[in-house]
């Protein structure tokens, strides 16, 4: 006796997450001074002697040559827990850190 085709239950399709197939990008953060309200108190160099030091006259600046606190330098990851620190001791406000991490591509 031929056997009757049994009917096949439909199989999912495979679903595909762009988000799965992408890494998402490594949190980047940028430090500036609002040299306006800065004061040079030292609390921000304190923080962060690996990316500020100070100038003849106390106030901070960027320890690489490139650097500009005006426009900002670049806060490794790693820093970024000592750079917050910085940014809320600082009582002038003076210390402001950014995230420019770029938004992941859908």
């Amino acid at each position: 006796m031929p056997k009757t085709p049994q009917p096949q239950t439909p199989q999912p399709r495979p679903t595909t997450n762009r988000e799965s197939n992408t890494t998402p990008p490594v949190q980047q953060y940028r430090l500036q001074i609002d040299m306006t309200h800065c004061r040079a108190r030292g609390a921000c160099i304190d923080f962060l002697p690996s990316t500020l030091t100070d100038d003849d006259d106390g106030y901070p600046v960027a320890r690489s040559a490139r650097g500009n606190l005006r426009r900002g330098v670049p806060v490794a990851a790693s820093d970024i827990e000592r750079a917050r620190a910085a940014e809320r001791s600082c009582p002038r406000r003076a210390v402001i850190i950014t995230d420019i991490t770029p938004p992941l591509q859908g």
